[in-house]
């Protein structure tokens, strides 16, 4: 009897893992990837440009979370704690932190009370409109919009107070030598148990009866099977039929795309700058900004790009420029250059330099623009007002023969996440072998 064959659409993190997971219990398994490399989202960057790996996606586990550390683990793959101070910079001046906790104690006594979900834009009016509250409100939009990507309008206020008030305490972490070394893991282990991938495979329409399965490709190859797990990202899906990624469904699944149409995706554009010296450590800037920058991690400011890091604990000179959510979106079919010369802007803004004094020292630079990145067309996923119930839908196979996998398939503190994409793959991977 030949053992059941499952077709898995995409081949990151969450496609990895649930092809892992299967032929581990004996299925055929086929990858299809329509990109040149696996990974998807995560992709650390390894060339000559930059004097060490540099991440142009997925750098942070957000805490103690146990698949991925477990995985690393299995993995034989290092990983370490960040560390170091985090800065708030506006109008120039470095803000005082008794301030911040002071509007933090009173927006988790305004959450605490809240008897009814809605919007964080509707939120913010209902308790945050006078100007007296500008910091708060500043506070609120910067944390849904570059953290989570989100849309104010649409995210779910109920997802963020779970977020900002049960978040367990714990160091961040980093995987030495970049996150592309679980992806490698990961494809090794399929690979050396049978696993069939196809790169190149960018696919475009899946024909499906119950438990049989045709996939098509745009490069004309066909691959047939008894189930699909569709782990490509939330943006890919959310795609009209004519996108250069879409996927068409014969039939059409049409409870599942309405799901989909309900949920948050977001948009970022990352900057990666290596400089030759580490100049936010130098005597010069620390006078200017007023504060001793040789342990600073990470920065938040008004700037065009507010967020930036460093690597510290780690000796490096490499900052990473953080835009997202809407502000991201209205940049997304801009030019590299201009996104550049935008982020060197603002690193002269913050530390009270000289653009052209900044740019004699730069190194190597990168944009990864997932916004425009024809394979994910955004970032990751956030709560919305209907996302509870959106997932409740795609959390059930469609004539269990489609099933859908990845970060926004999964509902928990960990969402968007590599963490809620391994653990989306789990599930589903349990679901098939049941």
């Amino acid at each position: 009897m030949q053992p059941e064959r499952i077709i898995v659409i995409g081949a990151g993190a969450a496609g990895l893992m649930a092809a892992y997971e299967l032929v581990k219990e004996g299925k055929e398994v086929i990858i299809l990837e329509g990109r040149e490399r696996v990974g998807g989202r995560i992709h650390t960057l390894s060339n000559n440009a930059f004097s060490h790996p540099v991440e142009s996606g997925a750098e942070f586990i957000h805490g103690a979370l146990p698949v991925t550390l477990q995985l690393l683990k299995e993995a034989g793959i290092e990983y370490e704690a960040v560390s170091g101070s985090v800065w708030q910079i506006r109008s120039g001046m470095l803000q005082q932190e008794e301030a911040f906790y002071e509007n933090q104690a009173l927006l988790e006594e305004r959450l605490r009370e809240l008897q009814r979900d809605m919007t964080v834009e509707d939120f913010i009016n209902a308790f945050f409109s006078d100007e007296k509250h500008a910091a708060i409100r500043a506070y609120i939009t910067g944390f849904a919009e570059g953290y989570d990507a989100a849309d104010i309008k649409r995210a779910s206020i109920f997802a963020l107070r779970d977020e900002w008030m049960n978040e367990e305490a714990g160091a961040n972490f980093r995987v030495k030598g970049g996150y592309i070394k679980m992806i490698d893991f990961l494809l090794a282990e399929c690979l050396a148990r049978g696993v069939m991938l196809q790169l190149h495979a960018t696919v475009k329409e899946v024909t499906w009866s119950g438990n049989e399965v045709m996939v098509s490709c745009r490069n004309g190859k066909q691959f047939t099977g008894n189930k699909v797990i569709i782990t490509v990202p939330l943006g890919v899906l959310l795609q009209q039929a004519g996108g250069e990624s879409a996927i068409s469904f014969t039939p059409e699944i049409t409870d599942a795309r309405n799901a989909i149409a309900k949920m948050g995706f977001g948009k970022v554009i990352k900057v990666l700058i290596e400089f030759r010296t580490a100049f936010w450590k130098q005597g010069d800037t620390t006078k200017r900004v007023g504060r001793d920058g040789r342990d600073l991690s990470f920065l938040i400011s008004d700037a065009p790009i507010p967020t930036w890091w460093t690597q510290h604990p780690e000796q490096s000179t490499l900052l990473t420029g953080w835009l997202a959510g809407p502000a991201a979106g209205k940049w997304q079919i801009t030019s590299e250059e201009f996104i550049l010369e935008h982020a060197m802007q603002s690193l002269a803004a913050i530390f009270g330099t000289e653009n052209d004094e900044l740019k004699k020292m730069v190194v190597a630079s990168q944009v990864a623009n997932w916004a425009a990145d024809e394979y994910t067309l955004g970032a990751y996923a956030y709560a919305t007002l209907d996302t509870t119930q959106a997932i409740d839908t795609l959390n059930n196979s469609v004539g269990d023969t489609l099933f859908f996998a990845g970060e926004a398939f999964y509902l928990g503190p960990a969402m968007g996440t590599v963490e809620a994409a391994l653990t989306s793959a789990i599930a589903v991977s349990k679901q098939i072998l049941q």
